[in-house]
């Protein structure tokens, strides 16, 4: 697992007139990392159980940050779940779900939302509009301030139509708001790679070797470019799951019992997304 100061906080370039939002959103990150060491992550979800299903290596690998940090919160997560799930008319439940897996990927409840906006209804056919999202993602931060979002991709992984308008109400504020903090997303993959388990581990953990080579190359070349380089290193990681972690994982997932349908087992066998995240920074 990479750390997530790692992963997350880059080192400020020097700034400059073409790219002065981005070095403001680097400059946060990195002061947050130097704010009594604590970074705060919210994490942004469309329905319960994305926490788990999708999002647990991250979760957990921050979880272990934290504990290593004897008792001082070195890292603070925070869940915006923006729809209580209700399709099938279980929002009630669904949200007493959502609060049991937290706490066993070490989320507090009082560091859990829930959305229950008209908008923003569980649905496989309606899309959430971009600004509704971004104004939901705005009121969190207001009440509980981040220096990092992380979310799903363009794609949502599932390609659920609900996980993509979250990605794209996120690129939405982080483009409207000069002070928002750095965003990242989930990678999606092909179907083939996401049902392989432990075995896709070759090529992610190949992908994120290969991308730190090119980095280290641009930056031994000198120059303006290396600064810019230096950032570039850290816009993409990876967290892997421990054994213990993926059985966490899981323990999390079995918190969802609306939800263990027979499909939802054969995901437990074989997700690739229980055992590790890529992350990359939205631009």
């Amino acid at each position: 697992m990479l750390a997530p100061s790692a992963l997350l906080v880059s080192p400020p370039p020097p700034p400059s007139p073409q790219s002065s939002s981005t070095s403001q959103r680097r400059a946060r990150a990195a002061a947050a990392a130097g704010r009594g060491g604590v970074l705060r992550v919210l994490l942004v979800t469309a329905h319960p159980d994305d926490e788990c299903m999708f999002f647990a290596p991250l979760l957990l690998g921050l979880d272990a940050q934290q504990q290593r940090a004897n008792g001082a919160a070195k890292v603070l997560v925070s869940v915006l779940c923006l729809s209580s799930g209700n399709a099938d008319g279980l929002g009630s439940v669904r949200k007493t779900e959502l609060t049991k897996s937290c706490a066993e990927l070490g989320i507090a409840p009082d560091r859990v939302t829930v959305i229950d906006h008209p908008q923003l209804q569980d649905s496989m056919n309606v899309w959430w509009k971009e600004d509704v999202v971004a104004e939901m993602v705005r009121a969190q931060l207001a009440m509980s301030p981040a220096d990092v979002i992380v979310t799903f991709d363009k794609t949502g992984v599932s390609g659920h139509m609900n996980h993509r308008a979250v990605y794209h109400g996120v690129r939405w504020y982080i483009h409207t708001r000069k002070d928002a903090p750095p965003a990242y997303c989930l990678t999606s993959v092909t179907l083939l790679r996401k049902f392989s388990g432990i075995l896709d581990l070759v090529p992610t953990l190949g992908q994120h070797a290969s991308f730190g080579l090119q980095g280290a190359r641009r930056r031994a070349s000198g120059g303006a470019s290396a600064a810019a380089a230096a950032g570039a290193v850290l816009e993409r990681g990876v967290f892997v799951a421990s054994p213990t972690q993926v059985v966490a994982a899981v323990k999390a997932m079995f918190c969802h019992k609306s939800q263990l349908v027979w499909f939802r087992y054969l995901y437990l066998l074989f997700s690739r997304y229980l055992i590790m995240n890529e992350l990359e920074r939205i631009r």
